[in-house]
């Protein structure tokens, strides 16, 4: 089991090689197996939009759209696969785009993709960045996408940036502490212990 998302009253799983599955939980007390769709690669994440499609990070895959209005019969609906060539690991979206992040060979990247029509996504643009540990985790907020990069910490990646329109990338490294003691802002990345990160990304 690599994620979960909630639709309605069922659970939507990645469980990795067995692609998707879905559960309904509408009685908590006995869930209930529903729909299941194999998908070619290891589903590592999803995100889900209000249209009822849900979005895999699909490894080599890449991206792939799946129907779930019906979570007793997902069906697939669109994807964009091979002109992405990178091992897809984790997805976020946002209004009417799905970030993507994974790895290849040569580092990580993060893409930005046009899911307005789910049938027909559309690459907008990717970043790639050299290095040796790979875009593990991506959500996306406050009008910019925070990475995991093992690690490497945290990046912090506006949508310009992908765009290449900025050439900022903030980075740093998460102490090993209780994330509840922490709270950022992107005013140089402050946090309630004192810790500071400047706009080069430097603690």
């Amino acid at each position: 089991l690599e994620s979960i998302k909630v639709f309605g009253s069922y659970v939507i799983a990645a469980v990795g090689w067995e692609g998707v599955r879905a559960f309904d939980v509408s009685n908590p007390a006995e869930i209930q197996p529903a729909g299941a769709m194999q998908t070619n690669q290891h589903v590592y994440d999803l995100a889900i939009d209000s249209k009822g499609y849900a979005y895999l990070a699909n490894e080599w895959g890449g991206l792939k759209v799946i129907d779930i209005s019906d979570p007793e019969d997902p069906s697939f609906a669109g994807g964009l696969g091979v002109s992405l060539n990178y091992n897809s690991r984790s997805i976020d979206i946002f209004d009417n785009y799905a970030y993507l992040a994974g790895n290849k060979p040569e580092g990580a990247v993060l893409s930005i993709i046009d899911i307005s029509d789910p049938l027909s996504p559309k690459l907008v643009d990717s970043l790639e960045i050299d290095t040796d540990h790979v875009f593990d985790q991506v959500d996306f907020t406050w009008a910019y996408a925070f990475v995991g990069s093992g690690s490497d910490g945290v990046r912090i990646i506006s949508p310009q940036t992908v765009l290449g329109l900025e050439d900022d990338v903030l980075s740093f490294e998460i102490p090993v502490v209780n994330a509840g003691d922490y709270s950022f802002s992107l005013d140089g990345v402050s946090s309630q212990k004192g810790m500071t990160v400047d706009a080069a990304g430097t603690v």
